[in-house]
């Protein structure tokens, strides 16, 4: 009985499994394009935050700390 589908329909099987394999394929690369694009927008977001904290670090060592004066006595 399986060998007489298999090979009426043998064909046809093969063609739909070779789709739903090229389905997933494509679906599982553009989840993972979805990942990448992602992560390199955080990442530029961090090397934002970053720049700005170092500006403000390199700030701080250079001028002297009259913003902080204020709130210490002599």
């Amino acid at each position: 009985m399986i060998t007489v589908l298999l090979a009426r329909y043998g064909l046809h099987i093969g063609i739909v499994a070779g789709l739903l394999v090229a389905f997933l394929a494509w679906d599982a690369s553009r989840v993972n394009k979805g990942v990448q694009k992602e992560r390199a927008r955080v990442e530029r977001q961090g090397n934002k935050i970053d720049a700005k904290a170092q500006d403000a670090r390199r700030a701080a060592t250079t001028q002297p700390d009259k913003r902080v004066q204020q709130y210490f006595r002599d």
